[in-house]
């Protein structure tokens, strides 16, 4: 079993030929992830690296496991790979945890929570493309809704939008949990690189319906 295609690197073709059933865990297909995160300097070598060490685990492995139906989607297409050597995992809890109590008076008007590490082109892009495209419209269908953005190191972009908008923006809290226990519905607006959102299952934990694109 490996863990990441990484791994299995100067190994999968030396198991495969010794009779060896592989399989490989993919936490995202990571060509697309690169392509939206890896710095412009390493860029080149960074992706053609990953495709060929992606692409031999995508083949040579008998059972490919991903977290998301769009990872398989991806990865059968790019790789021409037998989507019958692929299956959906998801993710889970690996402890179990205390229901999140929530503020009893909730508020008179919706909060939605958008949170993220905003360091990264795929987090703090993809809040700028929902700022541009979809918060007019739920400012239209929502009437008096609050929006509270939260996350690591805000790029300027980010702090300017938001004020611009009148949307709330708590950067870099010390404690995340007393912005997401404010909050009513959860918004993962993630339009790039690929895998499941972690921070999804924060709004499930604390109660809030969760709205999400589909990549995340």
């Amino acid at each position: 079993v490996f863990n990441l295609s990484g791994v299995s690197q100067g190994l999968i073709i030396k198991f495969k030929k010794r009779g060896f059933k592989i399989i490989t865990i993919h936490h995202n297909f990571e060509l697309e992830y690169l392509r939206d995160n890896v710095h412009k300097l390493f860029y080149i070598p960074q992706m053609l690296a990953t495709y060929f060490v992606e692409r031999r685990a995508v083949l040579y492995s008998d059972l490919n496991l991903t977290l998301t139906i769009h990872d398989v989607k991806s990865l059968v297409e790019k790789y021409n790979a037998d989507i019958n050597s692929f299956e959906v995992i998801g993710v889970f809890e690996s402890t179990s945890y205390d229901k999140v109590k929530l503020l009893e008076h909730r508020n008179d008007n919706y909060t939605f929570i958008l949170t993220g590490d905003l360091r990264y082109p795929q987090s703090y892009q993809s809040l700028l493309d929902w700022m541009d495209d979809y918060y007019p419209i739920l400012k239209h269908e929502v009437a008096g809704c609050h929006v509270i953005v939260s996350g690591r190191e805000p790029s300027k972009q980010i702090v300017d939008k938001c004020q611009q908008l009148g949307i709330e923006l708590i950067p870099s809290p010390k404690d995340m949990n007393d912005v997401l226990v404010r909050g009513d519905f959860y918004i993962c607006p993630t339009n790039m690189g690929s895998g499941l959102k972690l921070r999804i299952l924060d709004g499930l934990k604390y109660g809030m319906h969760v709205i999400s694109h589909e990549k995340s």
